[in-house]
């Protein structure tokens, strides 16, 4: 299940960079991003769009439903769709601390008993 949604993903990615002509630097669509636009409106499709409409798809050819998906792909804004590399992280250099200084123990019965409560 999980690779036939990847594959539906990727058909659609493909159509929205097509269409756009998108080179492989310019920008690169997030399958993340777009899974979210799609359930987004999903449901709202379902609800606008009556059953016997969809019914109507069933019977395309893929050549038709290639037309149709870039048809719908000419409406995408790929900017809102792309994929947001994280930058390198900056390394913080560490701190130095004694071994002596990290392992000493205050005992708090002693501090009670010297009277140096804070």
């Amino acid at each position: 299940m999980a690779a036939l949604a990847y594959n539906v993903l990727s058909v659609i990615a493909t159509a929205v960079k097509s269409c756009h002509e998108l080179d492989a630097g310019e920008i690169e669509i997030s399958p993340y991003y777009l899974a979210t636009e799609i359930r987004a409106h999903y449901a709202g499709m379902m609800i606008a769009v009556p059953a016997a409409q969809w019914q109507a798809d069933d019977t395309l050819t893929p050549e038709q439903l290639g037309r149709m998906l870039i048809n719908i792909a000419t409406h995408v804004d790929p900017r809102k769709l792309r994929k947001h590399v994280r930058g390198p992280k900056v390394s913080k250099k560490k701190g130095y601390v004694a071994g002596c200084v990290a392992r000493r123990h205050v005992s708090t019965a002693r501090v009670m008993k010297n009277g140096c409560v804070d």
